[in-house]
């Protein structure tokens, strides 16, 4: 990929994101900046370690703590727990197209980073936080330095715990189980060096945090499970949309049975996404030469099938497919830009038709005459593009890892 290091295009470059950035310091973000700053509060009551037992969330430790300490800096600003959450996540961005520029050497992957996910910024969510620590164990494991790898996935997943998706496709990455030949070879030094460079930030968090960390990993994989499309634009959303249209509730905005579902049956749907990862994780084991590019393509394949079909998708939750989408991009070059181009409308279409720019979508009265979501073309769009980009990552032969930067991982 062609390199930029004109030093005036990256400051006209960095002054641009900064103006933006900037710009959204004082918006009010989404619903979800209620649960951000109860961290907060809890942090500032009980300390940083009992009040992160308070929280009772999703969330691993490092999410908190970033915003404690923000709050401890920005105390004396008005409105200062809202403030530390919009200062953080606007210094995470920056940082991360820092990170970025300084590995990559290119302004064009930091504009592509930029502008694909600056509204999570200024909607206030918090899934920037891993981005700069995503960046770093991509780099790492081009360089086929995998303490490090290891290290930054596990920093990565201490900010949040939806990256934990992947990383069976990953390690699987390492394994070969050879059906011809009826033989399974490990590559157990690289998998080794991963593993300690995970464990060194696990060791002081599980001191420090003891019971409370497992308890956040149990809530994050069993809290609201049974919820269809809480504002995830899929299958799920389609699914919901015809029950309210069938039952009268769609002036409701479709909220009625987001968290009661009237029928467990209406959830059977998710199978597609777990028969989809069944089927992704053993082609990664079995498969021949496992590049990076290979366990990245398989990696996005699962984000999108877990997008696309599980339950309890929300509008943020497809951040962490954009991101891997990036990634192959920069891998593997220009030929994957569609890709990359149509992870980022699914995404950001999906936070722009709930909560506009700014976290709050007042006036858009969206179902029109009480008949007509146009909520469900952009499923309906989501669903197909989704589709076509599993088929160009898992089928189509013109989407090979030739250009990839590193060897075979087993």
């Amino acid at each position: 990929m062609k390199k930029d290091n004109s030093l005036t295009s990256t400051i006209v470059m960095f002054l641009i994101f900064t103006s933006v950035l900037t710009a959204f310091l004082g918006a009010y973000g989404t619903g979800d900046r209620q649960y951000f700053m109860g961290w907060i509060d809890n942090a500032m009551q009980y300390g940083v370690r009992v009040g992160f037992g308070e929280n009772h969330d999703m969330y691993p430790p490092f999410a908190p703590l970033i915003l404690y300490v923000a709050k401890c800096i920005f105390g004396s600003v008005p409105d200062s727990s809202l403030f530390a959450i919009r200062i953080s996540t606007a210094v995470f961005m920056l940082i991360s197209c820092i990170v970025a520029k300084a590995l990559f050497k290119s302004n064009k992957i930091c504009y592509l980073l930029f502008f694909s996910m600056v509204v999570s910024v200024t909607n206030g969510y918090l899934d920037i936080f891993i981005v700069p620590f995503a960046l770093l164990a991509f780099y790492y494991a081009r360089k086929e330095n995998y303490f490090l790898t290891g290290l930054f996935l596990s920093l990565m997943c201490l900010m949040k715990y939806q990256p934990l998706i992947i990383m069976p496709i990953v390690v699987a990455g390492f394994i070969h189980v050879g059906i011809k030949h009826k033989r399974i070879n490990i590559t157990w030094d690289k998998i080794g060096r991963m593993v300690i460079g995970g464990i060194i930030p696990l060791i002081p968090v599980t001191l420090f945090y003891r019971k409370m960390f497992f308890k956040s990993i149990y809530v994050a994989l069993f809290r609201d499970s049974g919820n269809i499309a809480p504002n995830g634009l899929n299958l799920g959303w389609i699914i919901q949309y015809f029950y309210e249209l069938s039952t009268g509730g769609l002036n409701n905005g479709m909220a009625g049975i987001m968290w009661s579902v009237p029928n467990k049956a209406m959830l059977s749907f998710k199978l597609i996404f777990v028969l989809g990862y069944l089927f992704v994780f053993v082609r990664t084991l079995i498969a021949d030469n496992k590049s990076l590019a290979y366990v990245l393509k398989n990696s996005l394949s699962v984000y999108i099938l877990y997008y696309l079909f599980s339950v309890n998708v929300h509008e943020n939750h497809f951040f962490c497919g954009v991101l891997l989408a990036l990634l192959l991009y920069i891998e593997l070059g220009e030929k994957y830009n569609q890709i990359l181009y149509a992870c980022a409308y699914m995404f950001n279409i999906n936070l722009l038709i709930f909560y506009g720019i700014w976290g709050g979508a007042e006036g858009f009265f969206r179902v029109i005459g009480g008949v007509f979501d146009p909520t469900i073309l952009l499923a309906i769009v989501n669903v197909i593009i989704g589709m076509i980009i599993l088929r160009d990552l898992v089928f189509a032969s013109g989407f090979d890892d030739e250009g990839t930067k590193t060897k075979s991982l087993v």
